[in-house]
């Protein structure tokens, strides 16, 4: 299995801003090298947040529109008050309910090394107390290559079923102990194949004292 994390810095220029953040995540995901698994994408900020609709500028309008018109700015905030942490006023209770609204992550499959998403599917990346610079993540886990690439490097032999699991058929020389002996080795093939990222099933077959193929 891979597991990628890495961060990434925009510059924000207007208290609330849709940015769109696709072409750099759709990069991200062919560059990782990942063939099957998860993006996940974050923000950093409590005062930001990430969503995903329809590239289109009227709509991103109208969603910082609707964000303002659920939590205005006039209201008597509790949020409103000094914080002594931070030696200022706290005046940005609406920003951080924006966010709360549209939440921090958005993920997507990935399958066959593209993320899997609708073709007018947008990731946006929403400024809610800008202007400022600003941390999102990508995280891309999964499988870096095909079961049957994993299948060639262990040294396996057998049939891959649609369910990505091997059936192996173990050839032992000299069969001659008993079932504590074939569990040692089905343990050991099953770890070098968790090692690669497949489910392993071992078919061990002994007739007689001889082995024969499952």
């Amino acid at each position: 299995m891979k597991s990628i994390v890495k961060r990434f810095t925009i510059v924000t220029h207007h208290e609330t801003e849709l940015i769109d953040i696709t072409p750099r995540v759709l990069a991200e995901v062919e560059a990782a090298g990942v063939r099957d698994g998860t993006a996940f994408v974050l923000s950093l900020h409590t005062t930001t947040g990430l969503t995903v609709n329809e590239g289109l500028p009227d709509l991103e309008q109208d969603i910082a529109d609707c964000l303002q018109g659920l939590v205005p700015d006039g209201r008597a905030y509790k949020h409103a008050r000094f914080l002594h942490e931070d030696g200022q006023m706290a005046i940005n209770a609406p920003s951080h309910l924006r966010g709360a609204l549209l939440g921090f992550e958005v993920f997507f499959p990935i399958e066959g090394g593209r993320l899997v998403r609708g073709a007018r599917q947008t990731i946006y990346f929403v400024e809610l107390d800008g202007p400022q610079e600003r941390t999102w993540s990508c995280r891309y886990w999964g499988n870096s290559r095909s079961a049957s690439a994993c299948r060639s490097e262990v040294g396996f032999t057998g049939e891959v079923r649609p369910d990505v699991h091997l059936s192996v058929g173990v050839h032992v020389a000299a069969v001659q102990s008993a079932v504590r002996d074939q569990e040692q080795l089905a343990h050991r093939v099953q770890g070098e194949g968790r090692e690669h990222g497949v489910g392993v099933e071992v078919v061990l077959a002994v007739e007689h004292g001889e082995p024969r193929a499952p």
